[in-house]
């Protein structure tokens, strides 16, 4: 279970995950600097505009709600 590097390293051979091109949101920091730690690309989910922000600043959506 995370933050476990074992569960990232799961969902990246099950999925055929890109760590580099993976965006992981979680509300929890530890999960989010494990992810972090895989290659990762995570964001630390406070509300929906500072999430909504940090896709953005990903290149994720381009769009306004």
């Amino acid at each position: 279970a995370k933050p476990d590097p074992a569960i990232y390293r799961q969902a990246e051979q099950l999925f055929a995950l890109d760590p580099s091109t993976t965006v992981f949101i979680d509300d929890l920091v530890a999960n989010v600097d494990a992810a972090r730690q895989r290659g990762w690309k995570a964001i630390h989910h406070f509300d929906y505009p500072s999430t909504l922000q940090d896709l953005r600043s990903l290149g994720v959506v381009d769009w306004a709600p």
